[in-house]
């Protein structure tokens, strides 16, 4: 998604868009053992946790729903982030 936003905008995007999500991510575990908790005795019944995986699957069914929206943004822009093929010194010295 990045690529198809031209380089001046590209910290704005991944502020609005990745960064909450990510954060959203990494509080997952967290939220999924609350919940676990809050079954009780129930925990162990595999019933119990259908809830939460419709919840999971119509979040990844909502994620590929917006694949058209992200193609609507057009092709990528110059200066796409290219991969690293080969680390130099110089660069080292700029990373440290």
């Amino acid at each position: 998604m990045l690529e198809r936003v031209p380089a001046a905008l590209r910290g704005r995007v991944v502020w609005v868009v990745p960064h909450p999500r990510g954060t959203a991510a990494s509080t997952s575990p967290w939220i999924m053992g609350f919940w676990t908790d809050s079954f009780g005795t129930h925990a162990s019944n595999p019933l119990a946790y259908v809830g939460p995986f419709v919840l999971l699957g119509a979040s990844m069914w909502f994620s590929t729903l917006s694949l058209p929206l992200i193609a609507k943004l057009g092709q990528a822009q110059d200066g796409a982030i290219e991969p690293v093929t080969e680390i130099t010194p110089r660069m080292m010295e700029t990373v440290m």
